[in-house]
C-alpha cells in the first residue's frame, strides 16, 4: 500500500513506493531466475477484468482459455507494445499516428510497476480535455 505520494517518486526516500516486483526482461529478474531455475517457463500474464475489475496475474502460465494477447515488439529493452487507440468513456481520441509511435524502434512501454503514466504533451492534452468532458457528461 502506498499513502500520500506525488512527484518523481524514483528520487525521494519521503516518497518511495513500496510493493514493486519487478518482472523486466534481465537476468536479474525474479521471473529469469525462476525460469533460469526450471521452476517456470519464462512467461506471464497480467489480465484486467473491464466489467467486474481486478484480474489475475499468472507467473509460467496463462491459466484462462479466454486470454486476449497483445503482441511484444521485439528486440526491446521494456515491454514494448503498438499503440493502436485511446479511448476516454469508450470514446476513442482522435490522435495523429506519429503519436502512436507505430515504427519498429517505438511503441509503448507498458510496465505493471510504474505508478505514473508518461504520455507525450500532446497525448496529454487530448486525453485531460476528453476526460473533462467526459466527467462533465456524467453530472
Amino acid at each position: 500500500c502506498g499513502n500520500r505520494q506525488s512527484g518523481d517518486l524514483g528520487s525521494s526516500t519521503d516518497a518511495a513506493v513500496d510493493g514493486i516486483l519487478g518482472f523486466g526482461q534481465a537476468n536479474s529478474s525474479l521471473l529469469s531466475q525462476l525460469a533460469a531455475a526450471g521452476n517456470v517457463r519464462k512467461e506471464f500474464a497480467h489480465c484486467l477484468d473491464v466489467v467486474k475489475g481486478g484480474g489475475i496475474f499468472a507467473i509460467g502460465d496463462v491459466v484462462s482459455p479466454k486470454v486476449k494477447t497483445t503482441p511484444m515488439v521485439p528486440n526491446m529493452p521494456h515491454y514494448n507494445v503498438i499503440l493502436e487507440e485511446v479511448e476516454v468513456g469508450g470514446n476513442p481520441l482522435d490522435l495523429p499516428t506519429s503519436l502512436l509511435g507505430t515504427g519498429d524502434e517505438r511503441g509503448t512501454i507498458i510496465d505493471s510497476g510504474t505508478t505514473l503514466a508518461y504520455l507525450p504533451p500532446m497525448l496529454y492534452d487530448l486525453v485531460l480535455s476528453q476526460f473533462r468532458f467526459w466527467i462533465a457528461s456524467l453530472d
